[in-house]
């Protein structure tokens, strides 16, 4: 990638199913929609630190993407920003997000751990849906509610906590959680 490089656009590595490493160059400040989506070969990703969204469907159905490196500056989360990326097993989030989209981790099967910051607000519909290895969450004590679907199906859920000030929880929120 050239060292200048400020802005990767919308689709610019859609369906690129061969891509398995990308260094992106510390100028980079912007990654469009659907950037990466279906590269299933994609197993790492830096994150330069210019760069404080992730867009919807960025890295979607990136099934081979293990490892994303200094995430730390991303504030937003669009929807379905990592849908089934199925080898994600540790993801830190960012201490700055303060939106999450809905389904942004859907279908993350790897995934066993997560702890929403207190910055985020609220739980956007079937943010964890089908994270079928999912153990433990911790949520901010703020939280009022938990959305429909929210941790549907994920099965080795066994340790969440429960904010005190919680209101409500959704229409199958917790459906299949075994």
């Amino acid at each position: 990638m050239p060292k200048a490089l400020q802005r990767i656009g919308a689709g610019a590595f859609y369906s690129c199913h061969s891509l398995k490493n990308i260094e992106l160059p510390m100028t980079l400040d912007e990654i469009g929609m659907s950037a990466f989506e279906e590269c299933y070969k994609l197993r790492y990703i830096r994150i330069p630190p210019g760069v404080t969204r992730i867009e919807k469907f960025t890295f979607k159905y990136c099934s081979s993407l293990q490892q994303i490196d200094h995430f730390h500056r991303i504030e937003h989360i669009g929807t379905s920003a990592f849908y089934h990326c199925s080898s994600l097993c540790l993801f830190r989030m960012p201490k700055r997000v303060v939106y999450i989209g809905i389904s942004a981790f859907a279908f993350c099967n790897s995934l066993e751990e997560i702890e929403i910051p207190g910055t985020v607000q609220e739980l956007c519909n079937g943010l964890f849906e089908a994270c079928t290895l999912l153990r433990k969450v911790r949520l901010p004590d703020h939280i009022k509610s938990i959305t429909p679907n929210c941790f549907k199906e994920c099965q080795n859920l066994v340790d969440i906590n429960l904010p005190v000030g919680l209101e409500k929880i959704g229409a199958g929120a917790f459906r299949n959680c075994y």
